[in-house]
């Protein structure tokens, strides 16, 4: 995950992002 995919989610999205598997919670 870059910055500016980073920067496009709360972290309600980023936790929805981590759950469905799209990215890792080293990732975030």
């Amino acid at each position: 995950m870059d910055v500016a995919e980073y920067a496009a989610h709360d972290a309600t999205g980023l936790a929805e992002l981590i759950r469905e598997g799209q990215v890792s919670a080293c990732e975030v």
